[in-house]
């Protein structure tokens, strides 16, 4: 392996008159397999074709310029690292044509980079064990989100790590089908349609530590079973149909210990069976749990629902589990008491209220809330065969010491409920003290 020091005018015969744009594709050509070629600050023309092991390393201002053709750079070999460039401007064409990096082969290394001008960011195609690290996605936040493209579109690639990026403005943050057993970590995405979108049998998938707000949907699960959701902080959704995570046509799935706030909806479930949802803090939202009818089998345990206009909607029977038999939620509009001070409310607590079910069926009375009338009907449970009901309602939030012992990455979750849960903690506690 060889390391080649490329300065801008290195190739002073290649450039193009009146513009100091250096030809990129034959410093690549010329390279041998196993290469680093170290680019100096600069502009260098793409697209370009990387067909052998190669590393492109940068400055941080080195930029590969694309001229609006094509994805700006192909990667058609394994083990290539791209490292410290700025990639722009895109082709406008369709589908790969608008990306700035078409990833084809495996094993590649792909950090601290920039995209700009780039309709669609990173494509993967039958990649494995890749490495999409600390980059950062500026998108068109301004554009019709129909009209954009995704930050990072994964199709048939398996076990790769998507980490540390930051992505603003797309279509969808990460958009998966036909994936399995990808890491997504600690990305953040901001003002795009899903944050993190999983189809078509994208199973096995783990998504921790991540951050997504102000978009249409937080995480997104379709037709894909046995992802992992972990740690992650979904918040400021707040449009019409804005969710913080929809878990829908999946089985097996898990839902933990995640913050799901301000939004429109907290959680949805839609022929969502056997997942568990446990560790969870629901905070803020119109609405903070969505089932629908053909919904069933999940167990629904440990979570905390704090400061929502609604705790739970049920679009027909329901068929899921709010305790496994000795523990279920903390509701801070449990009025029951816990007399023998074991931590588990004394009585079942009916999560629905007559106005959402009302308002469920005859959305217009949506425009009466906050009313005198409506205040009654909100403190008035459903009840009734069917009815979602917690039979062992925790007579206190989660203990803060059980969330400080959870992993690095749920501290910020930890963090971003903590406020609610101390302040309740002591409102509760005096009332169930006071009323024993």
């Amino acid at each position: 392996m060889s390391v080649c020091l490329l300065v801008l005018l290195f190739w002073g015969g290649g450039q193009c008159e009146g513009a100091d744009i250096t030809p990129l594709q034959p410093l690549i050509d010329e390279a041998r397999p196993g290469d680093v070629l170290k680019l100096e600050a600069g502009v260098y023309r793409g697209p370009v074709l990387v067909d052998k092991p190669l590393t492109l390393r940068g400055t941080g201002e080195t930029v590969i310029d694309g001229g609006g053709h094509g994805p700006v750079i192909t990667v058609e070999a394994d083990d290539v690292g791209l490292e410290g460039l700025v990639i722009r401007n895109a082709g406008n064409g369709t589908g790969e044509e608008k990306a700035g990096l078409l990833l084809r082969g495996s094993r590649a290394d792909v950090r601290n980079n920039r995209f700009e001008q780039c309709p669609v960011g990173i494509v993967l195609r039958e990649s494995e064990e890749s490495r999409i690290i600390a980059n950062r996605f500026d998108g068109f936040p301004r554009q019709p989100v129909h009209l954009r493209g995704h930050a990072i579109d994964v199709a048939r690639s398996h076990r790769n790590v998507i980490a540390d990026n930051t992505i603003d403005g797309f279509r969808d943050g990460v958009y998966m089908e036909w994936s399995a057993e990808n890491e997504i970590a600690r990305n953040v995405v901001t003002r795009s349609r899903y944050g993190f979108h999983f189809m078509l049998q994208s199973d096995g998938n783990q998504v921790s530590g991540n951050e997504v707000e102000q978009s249409l949907i937080g995480i997104l699960v379709m037709g894909s079973d046995q992802i992992r959701i972990h740690g992650n902080i979904v918040h400021g959704n707040q449009g019409y149909q804005g969710y913080g995570a929809v878990l829908y046509d999946t089985e097996g799935s898990e839902l933990q210990d995640n913050v799901l706030a301000d939004n429109f909806v907290g959680l949805k479930l839609e022929k969502a069976f056997g997942n568990r949802i446990e560790g969870n803090t629901l905070v803020g939202n119109q609405l903070a749990l969505e089932a629908t009818a053909d919904t069933a089998d999940n167990v629904i345990v440990r979570n905390q629902f704090l400061a929502n206009q609604w705790q739970v909607r049920s679009a027909g029977e329901w068929g899921n589990a709010l305790d496994d038999g000795r523990t279920g939620n903390f509701w801070d509009d449990y009025t029951g008491m816990d007399r023998d001070g074991d931590g588990i409310g004394d009585s079942p607590h009916e999560t629905e209220r007559w106005f959402s079910f009302l308002s469920r069926r005859h959305p217009a009375l949506q425009l009466f809330d906050h009313s005198p009338a409506v205040a009654a009907l909100m403190s008035a449970p459903v009840g009734g065969e069917g009815a979602p009901v917690d039979n062992h309602p925790l007579a206190r939030p989660l203990a803060m010491e059980e969330e400080q012992e959870r992993p690095v990455f749920w501290s910020r979750a930890a963090l971003f409920g903590a406020i609610f849960i101390l302040a309740l903690a002591g409102f509760v506690m005096g009332l169930k003290t006071e009323r024993g």
